[in-house]
């Protein structure tokens, strides 16, 4: 689900918009594999991270299809301590309410946890909520900021 909305009726409710057929290949199930390639390395490097005592969290908006696909390649649970994500919580990114959710479940303090995101809005709504967070563009930006 995106927020409240299942992702095939999103993808429905855009079948007659030709400017959106972008984001419609990008959502659809049989498409994951071209639109979310996974970045071993990146994901080699968390498990480091994991290794060196870091607690780590998702916080992410992707789609039910998406983490069953990652989880399928790399076992999410076996790298991260927990997540929130949008589709289970009809939240998303940058709403303010999901970060405090991510921090009160799980019992961080919040001047002990980094966040990181590809998106610039997603991180500044972090900040507002006294998250120390950057923009995350490679792993040289998570090795630069912990």
């Amino acid at each position: 689900m995106l927020g409240n909305k299942k992702v095939n009726e999103h993808i429905e409710s855009l079948s007659n918009y030709k400017e959106f057929e972008d984001l419609k290949y990008i959502l659809s199930k049989k498409n994951l594999s071209k639109s979310y390639p996974l970045i071993t390395t990146n994901f080699e490097y968390i498990k480091t991270l994991k290794k060196q005592g870091y607690k780590l969290y998702l916080l992410t908006n992707i789609t039910e299809d998406t983490y069953n696909y990652i989880n399928d390649l790399i076992n999410i649970d076996s790298i991260f301590d927990g997540g929130i994500y949008s589709y289970q919580e009809h939240i998303i990114k940058p709403d303010k309410r999901i970060y405090n959710l991510l921090i009160d479940k799980y019992n961080l303090k919040k001047a002990e946890t980094i966040f990181f995101d590809d998106k610039e809005k997603n991180v500044i709504s972090a900040i507002n909520q006294g998250i120390s967070s950057y923009v995350f563009k490679s792993i040289e930006d998570i090795k630069n900021n912990i």
